[in-house]
Formats: C-alpha cells, sequence, structure tokens
C-alpha cells in the first residue's frame, strides 16, 4: 500500500511539470503569433503617425496663442484709443479751444460788418450744419458786445471724445452811452475725432447748481416715437421749458421724477418758445427722449438766443415727468473732408466778396448824393 501512494504521488507530479511545460509552450507561441502580425506593420510607420500628431498638436497650440494674442494686442488699442480721447476732452488744449470759442461769441457789434465778422470768428469752432451765429439771434440785436473774462466751472466727459465745458463768463454790452455788465453761466459741447476739436452743438446757458451729467441714456438704438406719443411728448415739453426757465423750484418739481437735482434756470431768462424738437422712443417702455431748441431772451438786454437740450421723459400712469436733462450718449464723431474744408473756404471767400461788394456800393451811393 505505502508502495501504491509514493507511485500515485509521482505520476501526479510528472502530469503536473507536463502541464507547466505545456502552459509556457502555448505562452510562447501565442508571443511568436503577435510578433508576427507586428511584422507586418511597415518600418518607421508608428514613427511618422506620432511626428504627425506632434506637428499638429504644435500647429494648433501656435495658432491659439497666436489669435489669443492678436484679440489681447487689439482689445488694447481699443482701451488706449479711448483713453487717449478722454484725456483730450478733458485736456488744456480743449479748454482753451472752448473759452476762445466763448471769446469770439460774446464778441461783436451789431451792424451787417460786425455780425458777419462774428460769424467768422466762429466758423473755425462749429461743426458743419450748426447756425452760423451759435444760436445768438441777430435780427433787431441793439446791443454791442465785449467779452471781458471766463472761467471755467466744469468739465464733464459724456463718452470717449465726447464732452462739455461749463463757464463762468463776464461780458458787457453797449448801446451808446448805455452799459451793462453780465455774468453767466454758459456750457459749451465739444468733441474731439483724433484729430482736432469742434463744437458739435448749439452752447446752452445753464445755472451752475443744475450742472449734470447722465450716461445711462444711449441714441444709438433709438427710433422715432409714434404720431400720438410725440404730440403728446410735445405738449408736455412746452409746459416743463416754461416752468424750467421761469418757474420757481417748487412748480418745477411736480415735472420731475422724485429727488432729482434739476433746478432750472431760476427765472434769470424768459421763455419765448420751442424751436424745433425730434421725439425718440426710449429704450425702456414708456420711455421717450426729445431733443429740444428753445428760444429764451435775457430780460435785462433783451437778447434772444436758442439753446439746445435733450430731454430723457417717461410716462407714468398717464402723467409725463422728466428723469434728466443733459447731452445723450452714444454720439458718434465724423471728420470733415478735405471736400468739405474746401467748400467752407469757398463760402467764406463768397461772403467776404459779398461784404465788400456791399461797402463798395454803399461808398460809390455815398459818393453821387455828394456830387
Amino acid at each position: 500500500m505505502a508502495k501504491e501512494g509514493k507511485m500515485k504521488a509521482l505520476l501526479k507530479g510528472v502530469k503536473r511539470l507536463s502541464d507547466d511545460e505545456k502552459q509556457k509552450a502555448e505562452h510562447r507561441k501565442l508571443e511568436r503569433k503577435g510578433k508576427k502580425l507586428n511584422d507586418f506593420t511597415p518600418k518607421g510607420y508608428r514613427a511618422r503617425r506620432y511626428g504627425v500628431y506632434a506637428f499638429w498638436s504644435v500647429f494648433i497650440g501656435m495658432f491659439l496663442f497666436l489669435g489669443l494674442l492678436l484679440l489681447s494686442n487689439g482689445s488694447d488699442d481699443t482701451d488706449k484709443k479711448e483713453d487717449i480721447l478722454y484725456d483730450k476732452v478733458a485736456s488744456q488744449e480743449a479748454t482753451v479751444f472752448a473759452q476762445n470759442f466763448i471769446r469770439a461769441y460774446f464778441q461783436w457789434e451789431r451792424t451787417d460788418e460786425g455780425i458777419v465778422a462774428r460769424q467768422q470768428a466762429l466758423a473755425p469752432y462749429l461743426v458743419k450744419g450748426l447756425d452760423v451765429n451759435a444760436g445768438l439771434v441777430t435780427k433787431g440785436i441793439h446791443w454791442n458786445s465785449t467779452y471781458i473774462s471766463s472761467q471755467i466751472r466744469d468739465v464733464a466727459i459724456i463718452e470717449p471724445g465726447i464732452g462739455q465745458i461749463t463757464f463762468q463768463v463776464k461780458s458787457k454790452l453797449s448801446n451808446g452811452t448805455e452799459e451793462k455788465v453780465l455774468e453767466q453761466f454758459m456750457v459749451v459741447p465739444i468733441a474731439y475725432d483724433g484729430e482736432s476739436f469742434g463744437v458739435y452743438e448749439l452752447p446752452k446757458y445753464t445755472d451752475i447748481a443744475n450742472q449734470t451729467t447722465v450716461k445711462a441714456v444711449t441714441d444709438k438704438r433709438l427710433k422715432t416715437a409714434s404720431t400720438d406719443d410725440s404730440n403728446e411728448v410735445k405738449v408736455f415739453v412746452e409746459t416743463f421749458f416754461k416752468t424750467y426757465v421761469e418757474g420757481e423750484y417748487e412748480q418745477l418739481r411736480y415735472l420731475l421724477v422724485k429727488d432729482s437735482d434739476i433746478t432750472g434756470l431760476n427765472a434769470k431768462y424768459t421763455f419765448k418758445e420751442v424751436n424745433e424738437i425730434e421725439v425718440l422712443q426710449g429704450e425702456a417702455e414708456n420711455s421717450f427722449i426729445a431733443n429740444v431748441n428753445i428760444a429764451i431772451v435775457n430780460p435785462t438786454t433783451m437778447l434772444e438766443t436758442i439753446n439746445s437740450y435733450q430731454l430723457a421723459i417717461k410716462k407714468s400712469e398717464d402723467k409725463f415727468v422728466v428723469k434728466a436733462i443733459d447731452d445723450l450718449t452714444g454720439k458718434t464723431i465724423e471728420s470733415k473732408s478735405a471736400v468739405d474744408m474746401e467748400k467752407e473756404l469757398l463760402s467764406l471767400q463768397q461772403q467776404q466778396e459779398a461784404l465788400a461788394a456791399k461797402q463798395a456800393a454803399e461808398q460809390k451811393a455815398q459818393q453821387n448824393a455828394t456830387n
């Protein structure tokens, strides 16, 4: 029995060795088969494939990097340009330009020649299309004016390249032996297009306590209001400006939004009429923008001027109220072309020739009368 047990154990050991050898042989067979399959891959194929992957990875990475770099540079250039325009509107050059305009505005003689001379002095400052007298109504004018001095009271930047400069101006009016010295506040709207400054709207009188800047209103997407809305707004605007110019604050505040800081002109001038009005639909519901030119008169001197204003208006419970009074944002600057400059120069020459011809005719008439 002991011998049979040993024999069985020996047979089992031989069998395990045989099984192990079979497994090793099968493993070597599989390795040889894998090697044969790999032998079918062309030499250098993997290297080329890895090279292609590497090339496109580097190329795409460089493309993205350059794109981001260009976008960054473009943004930087835009920011730098806007910074330059902001700085330029508030610069000493801008204030000198506006102050020189104020000097020309308040200097005139009431003769035809004096009015033309004033127009010529104002021409370099005014953008094309603005009144050549910058709002001063010269018909029937009774006073000569002499500029005395002006002080800057406020500089407001509306947006890049566009701003307003407010001056306290002293001038002297004379009519024969009668003289009056006036002190008034005037807002000069200026724009800078990267090359030169220009007065882009009629200047307007203000009261220094009323000076404000509104940046929430834009005209980029505004459209003309409906006929019914326009008619209602026009009626309200006339009532508002009558009160704004001549009324007391207690009267005016009923036409304003709650807690408004608009104080009006404190009855320093007389309201005459609304000359022009454009009513636009605001961005918000029941809101409107009114671009208005009004005629006002200085009761001391009876001088009449046209002033430009822009009102931000809203309608609440069938009642209109003014939210803000200021220049709109969203304006764009257009530079004069060489053709425009040539036409303006030609027009100025024609005016001078016409004035010279008129003077020559008057002198000839006087000579004929004396003969």
